[in-house]
């Protein structure tokens, strides 16, 4: 059995389920003249994280000035380490190791071993253990022993142990062939969904449960990807396909800068640019500009412009721009222009909405142009249709053949006007009208 190493405690309380992502934390520091280690246990403690690291590589008269606002922490350690500092992040715990100087001669091992619950003492089954340097994973069998075969080129080799239910563990060992034992401590199950308003009609699920990323997206993926809290960032990822990228097993724990997928990727998210020939899958944001020939799903939040030959979905806030062959779903505030060839539907909208056929929002502060159907539950806006415009509160404008309100405190122009109640004006051949205070102009029905 080899000697191994424990880098951390594993933590009994997993509070971070509702806050962001470990590299994401926002922290307001203010550091003059202090001790670099005694600054490093400050912001783990504000942060909420484990920290580990070999002292030697910090070394104890190194003292800093340091001042920020909000800063978030993958910043604020990059600033105030020193280059020869590697940051590695294991769930909810940070990990500084000493970079790698010089590559090694590559070597081939195989570590095996066995994971149970540390109280139970039961096997448990689908636990990703994943190589921190190289992103060589594997997931533990039923009787809970896993295999990771690994081609090394350091001196340190990290492995982190995790499961969704349990608190990550890291173990720090030599790169050699070795068996281990490991124990893992149950705690609440964690859940990457972001509360939603409900949307009408649309059920709030997953992004891997689309029929097109379950079609699409290995199970052995999502699996890691439910296992593995946080996110790993690098500059570019390649792909054919979700099962076979240069981010390897855990694809859905990776926020890429680039992402190019020749014909579809799955990732945690991406930072400027990503290409999909046909699809392009991402569990949390997307900022910049999102590509795709046949879809774009998105698990949280756009900020900038998405296009696709068929469909954009997002769940989270988005502003910008969606453009899409035949439809654009967005599921809460969307700020920005909404372009569909046949069906635009956002919550809240504060834009334009232009469709072939069917534009739908519940508050629309905007423009709503179609030839067909506009839809919205509060109207403060235009809506613009030669079919049929309906809202539950109109506020604004609609004009179109047929205009339907059950509260009018706005303005109608079309042939056919139809309230339950009015307090605004309705000009068109036919006005129906439950409880009218103002005359209309045209046949007027009450």
């Amino acid at each position: 059995m080899a000697r191994i190493f424990i880098l951390l405690l594993m933590a009994w309380n997993v509070s971070a389920q509702s806050r962001p992502p470990l590299l994401d934390r926002s922290l307001s520091l203010h550091f003059i003249r202090i001790p670099l280690q005694e600054a490093l246990f400050t912001i783990s403690k504000e942060a909420d994280f484990n920290l580990s690291y070999n002292s030697s590589i910090i070394p104890s008269d190194s003292v800093i000035n340091y001042h920020c606002d909000k800063e978030k922490l993958s910043e604020i350690l990059s600033f105030i380490l020193p280059a020869r500092v590697d940051i590695k992040t294991s769930g909810n715990s940070v990990i500084l190791l000493r970079k790698p100087e010089g590559e090694l001669k590559k070597k081939t091992f195989v570590i095996t071993g066995k994971v149970t619950d540390s109280k139970s003492k039961k096997a448990l089954e689908k636990v990703t253990v994943l190589d921190v340097y190289g992103s060589e994973s594997t997931l533990t069998d039923a009787s809970g022993n896993f295999e990771l075969r690994l081609s090394y080129k350091y001196k340190e080799l990290v492995l982190s142990i995790s499961k969704n239910g349990y608190a990550d563990s890291s173990v720090l060992l030599s790169p050699k062939k070795q068996e281990l034992t490991l124990q893992l401590i149950k705690t609440k199950s964690r859940s990457n969904e972001i509360p939603l308003p409900k949307i009408e009609n649309i059920p709030v699920k997953p992004v891997e449960a689309y029929p097109l990323s379950k079609l699409m997206i290995p199970p052995l993926l999502v699996t890691h990807s439910k296992n593995i809290q946080g996110y790993t960032k690098r500059k570019i990822q390649l792909s054919l396909t979700p099962g076979l990228s240069s981010n390897l097993k855990i694809a859905g724990t990776v926020k890429n800068d680039i992402s190019i997928n020749l014909i579809g990727g799955y990732n945690y998210g991406v930072e400027i640019l990503e290409i999909g020939g046909a699809f392009n899958i991402n569990r949390t944001n997307v900022n910049g500009v999102q590509l795709a020939g046949m879809a774009n799903l998105v698990g949280e939040s756009v900020y900038g412009l998405q296009i696709s030959g068929a469909f954009n979905a997002t769940k989270g806030r988005q502003s910008g721009t969606q453009i899409a062959g035949l439809g654009n779903l967005n599921m809460n505030d969307f700020v920005g222009v909404q372009l569909g060839g046949g069906y635009n539907q956002s919550k809240n909208l504060k834009g334009t909405q232009i469709a072939g056929a069917v534009n739908i929002a519940d508050t629309l502060s905007g423009l709503q142009l179609s030839p067909s159907f506009n839809k919205s539950k509060l109207l403060e806006g235009v809506q613009i249709c030669s079919g049929l415009n309906m809202t539950e509160t109109l506020e604004g404008v609609q004009i179109g053949i047929i205009n339907l309100a059950k509260q009018q405190k706005g303005f109608q122009l079309g042939l056919i006007n139809v309230n339950k109640s009015s307090e605004g004006i309705s000009i068109g051949l036919l006005n129906f009208v439950e409880n009218r205070k103002f005359p209309r102009l045209g046949f007027a029905i009450q």
